[in-house]
């Protein structure tokens, strides 16, 4: 398949000497993505205002504080990832032990002493 084309829009706001900046994502051309939208952007079709200019000035009209705490991800043993696998249709039964071995193989991943899948920089680097 075409590989999507995505621009990826950033917006910078200074207010009271206090930064912002957010992102935005804009598909050109789905590509790839008309098959799995989801999985790599799941919400790529929300745009902000694509129509900003330098220098504009923005009104807010709510602003809202958040506090929330963000957990490490947890980490797939070999049970785990073949329960993950199974949910998500991925593979076949036959084939579920065989994604561990290879991630290890291949030294995309390696195993803690609490047998934890942990990735190596080279399975950081393939998955992003």
């Amino acid at each position: 398949m075409s590989p999507a084309q995505v621009n990826k829009i950033t917006y910078n706001f200074l207010n009271n000497n206090y930064y912002f900046a957010t992102t935005e994502r804009v598909c050109q051309f789905d590509g790839f993505l008309a098959a799995f939208p989801e999985v790599y952007f799941p919400n790529y079709n929300v745009k902000l205002k694509s129509e900003l200019e330098i220098i504009s000035q923005l009104e807010a009209k709510k602003i809202e504080v958040q506090e929330y705490q963000e957990n490490k991800p947890v980490r797939y043993n070999e049970g785990s990832l073949v329960q993950e696998l199974e949910r998500l249709g991925i593979g076949r039964p036959s084939t579920y032990n065989l994604f561990g071995r290879v991630l290890l193989k291949r030294g995309y991943a390696e195993l803690n002493e609490k047998g934890q899948f942990i990735p190596t920089p080279l399975g950081a680097s393939v998955n992003n």
